[in-house]
Formats: structure tokens, C-alpha cells, sequence
């Protein structure tokens, strides 16, 4: 900032309280899923959110019994800014595990994908069962802070994501 009577400049530092970050991905999350909220906050903390359109056109859905290629849903989760961490899991994070188990006829695969949506107090747990060599694999089951689900809706990590037609 300046301040013009002494005609000084006070440079600021920016910094994202991660707590505050959580609550404005909770209220943009509840404006486009549902038609009963109402967002009091002042505009410093709404500021620069980015367009609702591109937040919601990135997000993706998932439901137990989906078919998906496992390299493409972390592809999708990594154009919308999710990042695999070398330790710590944070929110905007993901991990990628893999069990290998022994049916009666041949060995399964199930990988488990611990995701932690910036709107969430705690990471969810999708697990994915490899249906083929081809890369094909089916949502075997979700569960989430409160229990088991059917299905979700993963918001991007951040609010600012475009559309990869605007990046070029």
C-alpha cells in the first residue's frame, strides 16, 4: 500500500489461511449444489474467486459401480490442481495405493485413492478395482467423514482454474 502524506510504499505480504481457504471452497460448493444458501462475508474474502462456471466445468462426479481409467481420473484431478505429496497429506492432496489380492480364480488389484477435497475436514477413501489389463477399472465404494456414500462431487484444489482452451 502507499501512503501518500509521507509518500511511502509499504509493501504487504499475502498470505492463504488454510482454514479460511476451506470455508470459501465449502460456500462455493454449497451456492452450486444447492438453492438455499445465502454467503454473508465481506469482499476481501470473496475476492478473486474466479469464474463459477470454469469451478463447476472442472469438477467431476463419481459414483460406486462407475467405470474408469485410473490414469485418467488422476489426470482429471491434476488439471484441477490436486497434487500427490512425497509426505504429508493436505488439502488439494491425493494418494495413489495399490493392494494386490488373491481370488479363487486369478489376482485383483484394488487401488485406493485417498483424495482430500479443499472443502472437507478430513480425506475420503475411493477405492477402485481393476476390472483389466486394458486400464479399465470400476468405483467399488466411497467413504467420506460421514461414512460410506454412493457418490461424490470433487471441486477443483483451487478456485482458480481455467479452461484449457483459455491456457493457450
Amino acid at each position: 500500500s502507499f501512503v501518500e502524506s509521507s509518500e511511502t510504499f509499504i509493501a504487504k505480504k499475502s498470505s492463504v489461511n488454510d482454514e479460511i481457504d476451506a470455508l470459501r471452497h465449502r460456500a462455493t460448493r454449497a451456492l452450486l449444489e444447492r438453492k438455499d444458501v445465502v454467503v454473508v462475508a465481506s469482499v476481501s474474502c470473496i475476492y478473486g474467486l474466479g469464474l463459477p462456471a470454469e469451478y463447476l466445468e472442472a469438477s467431476t462426479s463419481l459414483q460406486v459401480g462407475d467405470t474408469v481409467e485410473l490414469q485418467e481420473l488422476i489426470g482429471q484431478l491434476e488439471s484441477m490442481l490436486y497434487s500427490r505429496p512425497e509426505e504429508d497429506m493436505l488439502r488439494g492432496n491425493y494418494q495413489l495405493s495399490s493392494i494386490l489380492s488373491n481370488g479363487t480364480d486369478d489376482e485383483t488389484t484394488t487401488h485406493v485413492l485417498s483424495l482430500w477435497p479443499p472443502h472437507e475436514r478430513h480425506p475420503m477413501r475411493i477405492e477402485i478395482e481393476s476390472l483389466s489389463s486394458n486400464g479399465l477399472s470400476r468405483v467399488k465404494s466411497i467413504l467420506g467423514q460421514g461414512g460410506a456414500t454412493d457418490s461424490i462431487h470433487v471441486f477443483p484444489a483451487k478456485h482458480h482454474v481455467m479452461a484449457e482452451v483459455q491456457l493457450e
